[in-house]
């Protein structure tokens, strides 16, 4: 099984058959600490497609820039442009897929999906002629009669921390073969837990015939499954068909219309185009699915990454390339009880905490990524000179102008309690009333809005907080988080401010400085077997004040890995390492095992030490 210190992926139905649990304890680092952070419900009707899914092909897949520690270069290398994902917001699944037999999610991966809200599938695949003999395995039984490979298969997902699983069967079964079994087998492995993919390939026929629709052939699969990821080669005719059989199933947000990003045959040719096959999956009211949006990268090469991502997703204002914005829905971010974000992009030159520079190296770490705006301005931008924690901050530029000027910044569905509380931390140097605003929404359907000034200027990081609402807004929902800028009516100076981090949580009755969970048992394990040395560590709640037991039973702030915090930053003496998402360090080259030490770094970005390796 090719386990390593970054990936883990199998090759062959032998491979699967021999994978044990516990060898997840070889390469902990591979298992996502992050757990799903449920979505708010919408707050408005929209006629655009609800559900998005994105199956990642990129260039092959497992790349280091993927790895479940991120890649830390020594200060002054070059940067080097990578693949990330900044508009998960208008994804509701993301699938990892390769050309192993099964592919599992990398836990960055798998972290900054469920940061996101995003479901992560992996993907289990055979294909070609020489795969009919593997496929020809997947019915074999168990001691207890049960299906041996939907039993790994659901306990690989459970083990490392994702939602399901996307089938993709590209190959003939072997004679004698029954579609029934086949139904029998995806249902139990359904049963197990997760969300179940069907891919249109194999049909009940036992042929690969791709029905770039919902037919007869292909529609008992979809019967035992959540969903059925329909190939790209359809046009008016299919879609019209797997509308009319989908509603006679009860089927239609799970019935994902696949798009190809590269093209190939896809209606809209690709590329900026893809937004063609869009607007007919939203005519439909269908789902959308697409395959390797990576194209963003690959086609250019990784040039100008960043601008080409944005054309693609936000749109450029012209008809070429409206985006797939405009089709899709913008869905809220962050959970019901709790926000946090550092607008942290997965990558930087030099890193920062609370404000302070720890290192000049450059770096990726996809699991990084913070929660990112969702509403897109010429207003904003992301700037790396500055940062508090991690690499970036978000700049704002408020241009001259005689009245109040906001700028929405997220959309989210935080429900009020009486003790929530907004934290923030903030830079502005130039003069202006300028801050923070946020929306409630009442079960009414009446909208208030709060504001918070800043107490500026100031030419450095500070702090603010504020209770976000009293007994007048009890029982509403906070919808929409964002800025405001007012200038004098003759100021002719632009206003800028930085954010570094924003908070929605709830107060708390631990002391000041008492480590929720307490980091112990710090360990350098040398090398073992041609194996990296690695740095290790327990972790376990100390604190058990009621509002710190409240606060863990919340989405998004309790994990069963590193509980109480969601990752930790690695010390050799004074000079950071890296991160993890883990608890253990694998240390790369030589060392002495001398000055090891761990700071964890709650989901609130609070900072507690541990202790040193012994």
């Amino acid at each position: 099984m090719p386990a390593t210190e970054d990936f883990i992926y199998l090759e062959s139905m032998q491979e699967l058959a021999n994978w044990r649990p516990e060898a997840a304890s070889t390469h902990a680092v591979n298992i996502s600490n992050t757990p799903l952070v449920p979505r708010p419900l919408p707050h408005s009707v929209s006629d655009k497609i609800a559900n998005l899914l994105i199956c990642h092909d990129f260039k092959g897949s497992y790349h280091p820039t993927e790895a479940a520690q991120g890649l830390f270069a020594p200060a002054g290398s070059e940067q080097e442009s990578v693949y990330t994902a900044e508009y998960l917001h208008y994804a509701t699944t993301f699938t990892y897929f390769s050309h192993k037999r099964v592919s599992i999610p990398p836990a960055a991966w798998i972290n900054v999906c469920h940061r996101s809200g995003v479901r992560v599938l992996g993907t289990f695949l055979v294909e070609h002629q020489e795969g009919s003999s593997e496929a020809g395995r997947l019915f074999e039984k168990g001691s207890e009669g049960e299906y041996l490979f939907a039993t790994q298969l659901a306990r690989i997902r459970e083990t490392y921390g994702f939602d399901g699983w996307l089938l993709n069967i590209e190959s003939s079964f072997p004679h004698p073969w029954s579609p029934l079994e086949l139904q029998r087998w995806i249902k139990e492995l359904k049963a197990a837990g997760g969300e179940i993919v069907w891919y249109d390939a194999v049909t009940v026929l036992n042929q690969v015939h791709w029905q770039n629709g919902l037919t007869l052939l292909n529609a008992p699969f979809l019967y035992v499954s959540d969903g059925i990821f329909l190939n790209y080669g359809w046009r008016e005719k299919e879609i019209v068909g797997t509308k009319r059989i989908g509603n006679a199933m009860g089927r239609g947000n799970d019935l994902w219309m696949g798009i190809d990003c590269h093209g190939r045959g896809s209606l809209g040719d690709g590329g900026f185009g893809v937004t063609v096959a869009l607007d007919e999956i939203q005519k439909h009211r269908l789902a959308a699915a697409m395959f390797a949006p990576g194209w963003t990268w690959e086609n250019f090469q990784g040039k100008g990454f960043h601008e080409v991502e944005r054309k693609f997703w936000v749109g450029d204002g012209t008809p070429q390339a409206p985006g797939v914005a405009k089709c899709v829905t913008n869905k809220s971010v962050g959970a019901s009880s709790f926000f946090y974000t550092s607008f942290n992009r997965g990558f930087g030159q030099g890193f920062w905490l609370r404000g302070k520079k720890l290192t000049d190296a450059n770096w990726v770490h996809l699991g990084a990524q913070s929660i990112l705006p969702n509403h897109h301005s010429s207003l904003k931008s992301y700037d790396s000179t500055k940062a508090f924690t991690g690499a970036w901050s978000l700049r704002i530029i408020f241009p001259p102008s005689p009245s109040i000027q906001y700028t929405p910044l997220y959309s989210v569905g935080i429900k009020f309690v009486p003790d929530l509380v907004l934290q923030y931390v903030f830079q502005t140097p130039t003069s202006g009333v300028a801050g923070l605003y946020w929306d409630f929404l009442s079960p009414s359907g009446t909208k208030e809005r709060r504001m918070e000034a800043f107490e500026g200027p100031c030419a450095g990081w500070k702090s603010g907080s504020v209770l976000a609402g009293d007994e007048d807004v009890d029982g509403s929902m906070i919808t929409e988080v964002g800025v405001y800028c007012s200038l004098s009516s003759s100021s002719s100076v632009s206003l800028e401010m930085w954010l570094g981090e924003l908070v929605f949580t709830t107060l708390d009755d631990s002391e000041d400085g008492q480590h929720p969970s307490k980091i112990t048992s710090v360990v350098f394990r040398p090398g073992e077997a041609g194996g990296s040395a690695k740095v290790t560590w327990n972790v376990y709640p100390s604190c058990a004040d009621d509002g710190v037991v409240k606060k863990r039973t919340r989405a998004g702030m309790w994990s069963d890995q590193t509980m109480d915090y969601a990752y930790f930053i690695v010390w050799k003496g004074s000079k950071m390492m890296g991160v993890a998402y883990a608890c253990e360090f694998v240390v790369k080259g030589e060392d002495d095992g001398d000055g090891w030490r761990v700071s964890g770094v709650t989901w609130e970005g609070a900072i507690f030490e541990g202790d040193e390796a012994h």
